[in-house]
């Protein structure tokens, strides 16, 4: 399993993997990659009432017409959601309808067993829904695509949606 590694060398292995010392006499050792994450946060001005928001983002029917790819979602606190056709999943965390959608996520790029932390606030207007996303925990080195798959694949879509027009 290791390369000829003298007595206690597996201790040494567990105690100083990472360490900038131990990758020096011990190359062999699989490093923890530093990873840079960043925060997207997105504000967009909706038809419909924070409730109707509120649903069509947690109804997976809906979710899947908006966006025109399947999804899936078990809306309840500690549910399963998929998106994006499997490109996306994740697991809700906090669920105030109507108000607040918190949960973990996931995408297909992201490095494996990373997950960010999603925030939907709603808010009413005078004319329909504020919702504001934070997305935090993000890899900075995908950070156009997520900023710019967001608008693109989402909140587009979902504001055509609300107008009534369900078309991609």
């Amino acid at each position: 399993m290791y390369p000829s590694v003298p007595a206690g060398g597996v201790l040494w292995y567990l105690v100083c993997q990472g360490t900038t010392f131990f990758d020096t006499i011990a190359p062999w050792v699989p490093r923890r990659m530093k990873m840079e994450v960043i925060t997207i946060v997105q504000e967009i001005e909706l038809a419909g009432s924070p409730s109707t928001v509120y649903e069509a983002y947690m109804d997976g029917a809906q979710h899947a017409v908006f966006t025109g790819m399947p999804a899936e979602s078990d809306p309840r606190e500690g549910g399963k959601m998929m998106a994006g056709g499997g490109y996306i999943h994740g697991t809700y965390t906090e669920l105030v309808p109507g108000k607040k959608i918190v949960q973990t996520w996931h995408a297909a790029d992201f490095p494996e067993g990373h997950d960010s932390r999603l925030e939907l606030d709603l808010e009413p207007t005078g004319t329909g829904t504020l919702l504001r996303m934070t997305h935090s925990g993000v890899p900075e080195d995908i950070r156009d695509e997520i900023d710019e798959g967001w608008k693109r694949h989402y909140w587009n879509l979902l504001a055509r949606y609300l107008a009534g027009d369900v078309g991609n």
